[in-house]
């Protein structure tokens, strides 16, 4: 009695060891089916996964994953399924567990399960033609299996909606993008339209003149002393260098932004010598003095054309606010990740219900000449250096600031 009773037990010790070795191989499979599911990118492949995890699990020979209308989007073993799964199944979404291992026709042993969305059915996982019928266990492996792909089918979903809203939103803020440059540049020609009558003043003064010296040299060709002659010419190419600088400064602000830079490397120290070179004369021939500080350090990257025209611009400025025997002050500097150049004067300084708008387009302080536009443009041009130009708080005088961004040591040794 006793050796049966020892037999009886071992068998049901096996029977329970094979039960667990089974319990842990199925949750093995969830857990490696849970890793592979959650890396797929492809509706197709999830589905692929799962029946192919489904067969394995089960032990069914044939099997095929339905898609939410019914289309089989993988299979294997079954190129259709018979009619009314997909209304049995997918639609009411509940499983369907019929075993018959001989049919008339048809599949035997089928096991069903739909997978489900938050808001609606996803598909269902088919297997049929197992050897032997299907369990309970069976049912609740397959539910587990759908969960898990249900999770992931949801989860690309969810991702191709963020994606797809992602590239509405770019579309439409490349549209407003677009739109917005539009408007800004209808608005710049529209407020050069507003100021026709200034331009059109500050244009016919240089015109005059050349007219009005035209028909002098015309009019006393041959009894003109070339004194005269010489003094009338230099008026002239005066007059047509300003109507030049109007006219520039006009189609400059009508482009906008979009500055053709030419940039090329200087040290610091250069390329202060060659402003203050162009700035000297400038400032003796308006009968003030030229105040240097050279920095003595730093490199920068700069279209040297487009900063000499920020620095006469603001050198003009400063002759015109400054009185015979004033001082104009030029000075260059390194701080930080910056070189700066500052254009001062000792004159009566910018007002202060001028500050805020200083660099807004046709804005002039006290000058019976000019568009108003010269500061607005110099501001464009440092800013596509990468720079600021802004007004310090100095007195007395008005004192600008050039900030550039110096020179990266990778592009000073790409330069070498």
């Amino acid at each position: 009695m006793e050796a049966h009773g020892d037999q009886e037990y071992r068998r049901k010790l096996e029977s329970v060891t094979q039960e667990l070795l089974r319990s842990y191989e199925t949750l093995s499979c969830l857990y490696r089916s849970a890793g592979q599911l959650a890396r797929q990118r492809e509706p197709r492949k999830v589905a692929r996964l799962i029946l192919e995890e489904g067969l394995d699990m089960t032990q069914a020979t044939r099997g095929a994953f339905l898609g939410p209308e019914g289309a089989i989007l993988a299979g294997q073993g079954l190129d259709e399924v018979p009619p009314g799964f997909h209304e049995r199944c997918v639609v009411p979404a509940r499983p369907l567990f019929r075993n018959d291992p001989d049919p008339q026709g048809g599949l035997a042993n089928v096991l069903v399960v739909p997978l489900l969305g938050t808001e609606e059915g996803l598909g269902a996982l088919v297997l049929a033609d197992r050897k032997e019928p299907f369990t309970s266990v069976d049912l609740k492996l397959a539910m587990a299996l759908a969960a898990q792909g249900a999770v992931a089918l949801e989860n690309l979903r969810r991702a191709e909606e963020v994606h797809e809203k992602n590239r509405r939103l770019e579309r439409a803020l490349e549209e407003v993008r677009a739109t917005q440059a539009e408007l800004v540049q209808s608005e710049r020609l529209a407020t050069i339209g507003g100021m026709a009558g200034k331009i059109v003043h500050d244009l016919k003064g240089p015109i005059t003149v050349l007219s009005g010296y035209a028909e002098l040299l015309e009019g006393a060709a041959g009894q003109l002393a070339p004194a005269d002659v010489g003094r009338y010419a230099r008026t002239m190419r005066e007059a047509g260098g300003r109507l030049q600088e109007l006219v520039t400064e006009i189609l400059e602000y009508a482009r906008g932004r979009s500055v053709a830079l030419k940039p090329e490397p200087w040290t610091f120290p250069e390329l202060f010598d060659a402003l203050a070179a162009c700035v000297g004369p400038l400032v003796l021939a308006g009968k003030c003095r030229l105040e240097t500080i050279r920095p003595s350090s730093g490199a920068v990257r700069v279209d040297r054309a487009r900063i000499e025209r920020v620095v006469m611009n603001l050198a003009r400025n400063a002759l015109e606010a400054t009185r015979p025997g004033g001082e104009v002050r030029l000075s260059g500097g390194v701080g930080g990740d910056e070189a700066w150049i500052d254009v001062g004067d000792d004159g009566p300084g910018v007002p202060p219900e001028l500050r805020d708008r200083l660099f807004d387009p046709f804005v002039t302080s006290g000058k019976d000449e000019g568009t108003g536009l010269g500061l607005a443009i110099a501001k464009n041009l440092a800013e596509a250096h990468g720079g600021r130009l802004t007004l310090l708080d100095r007195s007395p005088g008005a004192h600008f600031r050039i900030a550039l961004p110096l020179a990266r040591r990778d592009e000073d040794s790409r330069e070498d």
